[in-house]
């Protein structure tokens, strides 16, 4: 009891210490009335200060559930802190109360996305879209969700959709990666030199670049681009393993295997990391070596299908190599009885993209 009457005395006193604060702003004889609080959870959401306009907005739907505005502000407040639950609460009671609000569909969209509900995501940016098709912001998070679905074509559309309206730095980075994603890698090149021009200090603008020169086989050129981008966000983890796989690629397997086995200490339980370690040991030659990293991403990721043809792969180069150590006559006789099936001994996987 006593810790409940704690808890309770200070709500009690911040919300006072709170209505104090309000009453400075307003006559002394005033009243605040609920639609005066949602004025000023408004005028602290716009200031970035979004847990004192909660508790304005909050006091605000106490005192009159159906204020005008309050749910809008209050969703927009919650998503920006992460509360996802209650922020898709009260932007659905916002856009049943102003249905045309472009707005209000915009965060909704993005408070779906977050919480991984993507086909409710998707149709809250097409509302947003219906409301205002001029505007970029939603043409922007409908095309990144597109692509993470695998509907490459229609994110172009809106993801060249928005970079017409509104040429940002994020916008052409991300136009750019979708190019890629697309096997476009020489027309995502434009919209990536335009976001680099812009900003040139953006690391992931600079690891983008370095995708796409890595897809049209300029490995020397991605190389720099992925050490640019490790140099101005050092933990970027994706560029680290990227920077790798390339260098595979360059023949200097001896720095990729420093590199990828530095990684792999680094992000023990991360499957992609594991198999890409193993992609660049086969490729020095570590088949062994190779085997292990790949059982270890499979056990990371028991449903992965590369992973499982990665190892079937080298299995059945561990059969080629066993059958070449047999005596010669012995391998000549199983030489012709499988000479119409036999495949060729495996090579090493492309330490590429």
């Amino acid at each position: 009891m006593r810790c409940q009457t704690t808890v309770f005395d200070w709500r009690a006193a911040h919300r006072l210490a709170l209505l104090l604060a309000l009453l400075l702003a307003v006559p002394a004889h005033a009243e605040l009335s609920a639609s005066q609080l949602v004025k000023v959870g408004t005028s602290y959401l716009d200031r970035g200060e979004e847990q004192k306009a909660i508790e304005a907005l909050e006091m605000a739907l106490e005192q009159d559930p159906k204020v005008p505005g309050a749910h809008r502000a209050l969703g927009i407040a919650y998503s920006r802190t992460g509360d996802l639950g209650r922020a898709i609460t009260h932007l659905e009671a916002a856009a049943a109360e102003s249905p045309q609000d472009y707005e209000v569909r915009l965060f909704l969209g993005l408070a779906y996305d977050l919480s991984g509900a993507s086909a409710r995501a998707t149709q809250s940016y097409r509302e947003a879209i219906r409301i205002d098709p001029k505007r970029p912001e939603a043409h922007h998070e409908l095309g990144m969700t597109l692509l993470l679905a695998g509907k490459q074509k229609e994110a172009l559309d809106h993801l060249e959709a928005a970079a017409k309206v509104s040429p940002s730095p994020e916008v052409l980075v991300d136009l750019g990666y979708a190019l890629v994603t697309a096997g476009r890698a020489a027309d995502a090149l434009a919209p990536i030199q335009a976001a680099l021009a812009k900003a040139p200090q953006d690391a992931e603008a600079h690891f983008v670049h370095g995708n796409a020169l890595a897809a049209l086989g300029r490995a020397e050129e991605a190389l720099a681009a992925y050490d640019e981008t490790l140099r101005l966000a050092p933990e970027h983890p994706q560029a680290a393993l990227r920077r790798a796989l390339t260098l595979s690629a360059l023949g200097r397997h001896a720095e990729a295997v420093a590199a990828a086995r530095q990684l792999a200490a680094r992000h023990p339980g991360d499957a992609s990391v594991h198999f890409a370690y193993g992609r660049i040991l086969e490729a020095s030659g570590d088949r062994a070596g190779a085997k292990a990293a790949f059982e270890k991403a499979l056990e990371l990721a028991p449903e992965s299908q590369r992973v499982r043809a990665a190892l079937e792969r080298l299995r059945r180069g561990g059969a080629a190599q066993a059958t070449k150590k047999e005596k010669p006559k012995a391998r000549r006789k199983a030489s012709r009885r499988t000479k119409r099936h036999r495949r060729p001994p495996s090579h090493p996987a492309p330490a590429g993209n």
